[in-house]
């Protein structure tokens, strides 16, 4: 397979991309940049922006990450999860630090590329709506459990 096929093979597995056409995988797939991270290093830190990574978006390609926010691990990454869309959309500083406990493999999406696709592309946008309701009930959940 071509690296631009195994681009459009590990995007077409990620919930947010699911229900895309080939076309809107390759269209994606074009944009992406490949991010190899040694374990142990941070990839995004909470409460920084421009240094942990800027405006990106990452899915996980290979390895595993854990995800701390004010000194807690609150989950664990695997293959096919993203991180970055909330500092995304809104500009604001990352929410958690997002750490390797593998080496890593990342696709990344710069800021201008994902808003150029969520725009063009409302199957995207609603993936988005998707996967943030979902991260939203399971922090209100583990909430709710550690009180």
């Amino acid at each position: 397979m071509t690296a631009l096929a195994d681009k459009i093979e590990n995007l077409s597995s990620v919930e947010l991309f699911r229900e895309l056409n080939r076309a809107q995988l390759t269209k994606i797939a074009r944009m992406t940049d490949d991010i190899d991270v040694s374990e142990g290093r941070e990839i995004v830190r909470e409460k920084t922006f421009r240094e942990s990574g800027g405006a990106s978006f990452f899915l996980i390609v290979d390895g595993l990450a854990e995800v701390w926010t004010r000194g807690r691990k609150v989950a664990r990454l695997n293959p096919g999860d993203t991180f970055g869309e909330m500092s995304l959309l809104t500009g604001r500083p990352r929410t958690a630090t997002v750490r390797a406990s593998t080496d890593m493999q990342l696709y990344r999406i710069r800021s201008w590329h994902f808003q150029r696709l969520v725009k063009s592309e409302p199957a995207i946008a609603l993936g988005l709506l998707r996967n943030l309701a979902e991260r939203l009930r399971v922090a209100e959940e583990n909430q709710n459990r550690h009180r």
